[in-house]
């Protein structure tokens, strides 16, 4: 039976066509043989002359649709002709002719209907079906009601002999039929298979390229973005260093977002993206994006204006970090895209329910437009419209696909209104859950200046601890040095896996940082020799997967793998910092961050030490450490984690407690920072405007906050 399936798909199937057209070919051949093999039964029998020229003729009419089908590629209309010409033409006359109801016929008819279900489909099988319908009602009252139109058979053998022969033709068409469906839709499905096992691997393939080509990316960009903050934290810098570090920051991280969008795009098409909603300041969601989009607008003499509602609430309930995402992507473009006039950024709320708010977010400029035939394909990635207008405009083309997809994620919609040469209007529509309905109020913007940088505060000493950072770059293991300079750890610097399981067979190291891509002998490799190396001192030290590997779920992975953490490159000093932090032993450790220098830190924006010890101690609050009888078994250490070191990497601690504090609430502890001399842990509230001083509570460890 095998066989003869892989011969009939050999043979007949067309990889072109579909399973009704391949239907529609094999029935009309069968059906071409088996009525060519009756008319040679009927003039062998010696039946009437007519009765063999009907089904020669029935042959020769299936064969002409069976090679008209193959010529035109009409399929469907030729199936319905098919149908047409046998139910309603050729088995009412043959019925007739050949005995009515005292003869195989009505088995005939029964194959008519069988076919009928087989072939057509839509609108024809509706109408061949009526047709069928009233044909054989037709044939069957004339046979009750007037028997003398029928032409009779000659003799009752002759209509037994009909009958049998009816029933076998009729039974082995309707098996054949049957066989070549579930043959076909076998067929159908092992190729689907394929296609799915071929689409699988090609994914495969993307994912193993967009990691490679980020991790050769990142590794540059590390040196760049590490080097540059070693820069910024020396002092007695003049105002043009300054300015110029501060330019090389913005580029890199410009650089490093148009990867990111890749590397979004790849999530989204794996279906691997997600919203992480936390409560979030309205106010300064706005305030921030209108002060990085005011700096590019004035570079361009562009007039920005900006009608926040005041009846905003002032705090909601959503994906800050993908919102912003958003709206600056789309402010960015209306920028880019405008020569002159203006761009205006629009923002309201309405309500749709006691606690839930549609926000409102539209950018309207007076630049390019947009053609009307161009707005289909506006969403599409890797596509820009008007080419011929923005050869000289950077992007990638990926930016407003990614946008459009987000805000799908986040249960909204995004929609365009533009005229070409007079200008855009984008309107994103968001679903969000309201916090505090108290009005937002006036906003005051305040732009910071390019000559102005975040100060470094050191968060912690360890003379003690033994610290290896193993990666085959150079330039990489001289960021890891440069950064952890100031933490006085005694550092030592492997180029390989080899190198590596050198140093763990002597020297016993508190915690090791482990890139993952390395020639000849890998990070996962080598992290299992020094687990299982005989006589080695590190087999229980904290090894943390060091790499620019950043693809989505890659945390998980490396976790899988049986790396203690996961930290992606470009490296971030303070998240470095407080990683170095979290894994070493407390008695190596000295605090150089006292809680009155931490507030006031807070209260100026500073980064730096007091943000490494909000990292730490993120860790401690999410079940890491016990911290007396405090615990959150509800808080997922990496989800609060991840959500705070977006923000962080931004290098602006407000944000980033804001994002601590939309997670766990206003009801829970937001932050803790440690007393140098005795070590303990002190509760510090965050009041409900992150702009606010936060001052730290007297109150014990385990008090309730």
């Amino acid at each position: 039976m095998n066989k003869l399936s892989d011969r009939i798909i050999r043979v007949l199937i067309r990889k072109d066509v579909s399973i009704h057209a391949q239907l529609f070919r094999f029935m009309s051949l069968l059906g071409t043989i088996a009525m060519a093999v009756g008319g040679v039964y009927t003039l062998a029998e010696g039946m009437e002359i007519k009765n063999v020229i009907a089904l020669f003729a029935g042959a020769f009419f299936m064969g002409v649709l069976f090679w008209a089908g193959k010529k035109f590629k009409q399929y469907d209309i030729c199936s319905f002709i098919l149908m047409l010409g046998l139910n309603g033409i050729f088995l009412p006359v043959t019925f007739m002719r050949s005995g009515g109801l005292k003869s195989g016929m009505p088995l005939w008819f029964v194959l008519g209907f069988i076919s009928l279900f087989f072939l057509l489909r839509g609108k024809g099988l509706i109408a061949g079906t009526v047709i069928t319908i009233i044909a054989d009602a037709v044939c069957f009252y004339i046979a009750m009601v007037y028997p003398e139109k029928i032409v009779y058979m000659e003799s009752e053998s002759v209509v037994n002999v009909d009958i049998i022969v009816s029933t076998v033709i009729t039974v082995f068409l309707t098996c054949a039929f049957m066989f070549i469906q579930i043959t076909l839709y076998e067929y159908q499905r092992k190729e689907n298979e394929k296609q799915q096992a071929k689409l699988v691997a090609a994914m495969n393939t993307q994912s193993r390229f967009l990691a490679n080509m980020s991790h050769e990316i990142r590794t540059p960009i590390n040196t760049i973005i590490g080097l540059n903050e070693m820069t910024l934290r020396e002092e007695n810098l003049s105002d043009d260093i300054i300015e110029n570090a501060n330019n090389i920051q913005s580029a890199s991280k410009m650089l490093l977002s148009l990867i990111n969008d890749i590397l979004d795009l790849s999530k989204i098409e794996a279906g691997k993206m997600e919203v992480v909603p936390a409560r979030y300041e309205t106010g300064k969601l706005f305030s921030e994006i209108v002060n990085t989009t005011w700096i590019r607008a004035h570079e361009k003499n562009l007039e920005f204006c900006v009608n926040v509602s005041e009846k905003l609430p002032s705090m909601l309930y959503g994906d800050e970090m993908r919102i912003k995402q958003v709206l600056t992507n789309i402010l960015s473009n209306a920028i880019k895209y405008t020569q002159k006039g203006s761009v205006t950024l629009f923002v309201e709320g309405e309500q749709t329910g006691t606690d839930e708010i549609l926000l409102k977010m539209s950018v309207i400029d007076t630049g390019m437009g947009i053609r009307q035939d161009d707005m289909k394909y506006l969403f599409d990635s890797f596509k820009r419209v008007n080419e011929g207008n923005t050869k000289g405009i950077e992007g990638t083309g990926l930016g407003l696909s990614i946008c459009s997809q987000l805000v799908n994620l986040m249960g909204g919609q995004i929609t365009v209104d533009s005229i070409y040469q007079k200008g855009s209007t984008f309107t994103i529509t968001i679903p969000q859950k309201i916090v505090n309905a108290a009005p937002l109020g006036n906003l005051n913007y305040n732009s910071s200046s390019r000559h102005q940088r975040s100060s470094y505060k050191k968060s912690f000493e360890a003379p003690e601890a033994k610290v290896l950072v193993v990666d085959d770059n150079d330039m990489n293991l001289l960021v890891a040095k440069k950064l952890l300079r100031e933490t006085k750890v005694q550092l030592s610097l492997a180029h390989s896996g080899m190198e590596c399981l050198k140093l763990t067979a002597k020297n016993n190291y508190d915690v090791i940082f482990m890139d993952h891509m390395m020639p000849e002998m890998d990070g996962e490799k080598t992290m299992d020799l020094i687990r299982n190396q005989e006589g080695g001192f590190c087999r229980k030290t904290p090894i943390i997967a060091l790499t620019a590997n950043a693809m989505s779920g890659a945390e998980e992975k490396y976790r899988k793998m049986g790396f203690s953490d996961y930290l992606a490159k470009p490296i971030n000093g303070i998240l470095f910092e407080a990683m170095l932090l979290r894994y070493l032993p407390k008695e190596r450790i000295e605090y150089m961050v006292a809680p009155d220098d931490a507030g006031l830190a807070l209260r100026h924006g500073d980064d730096g030490g007091v943000l490494a010890l909000v990292c730490h101690h993120l860790g401690v609050l999410c079940g890491h450490t016990a911290v007396g009888d405090h615990r959150h078994p509800a808080v997922q250490p990496g989800e609060l984690i991840q959500v705070f070191q977006r923000a962080a990497l931004d290098d602006d601690v407000v944000a980033a407690l804001a994002q601590i504090h939309g997670q766990l609430g206003s009801d829970k502890i937001t932050h803790f920072v440690y007393t140098p001399n005795s070590r303990t842990v002190r509760q510090v509230r965050s009041s409900s405007r992150s702009s606010a001083a936060v001052s730290p509570a007297a109150a014990s460890p385990t008090s309730s906050t």
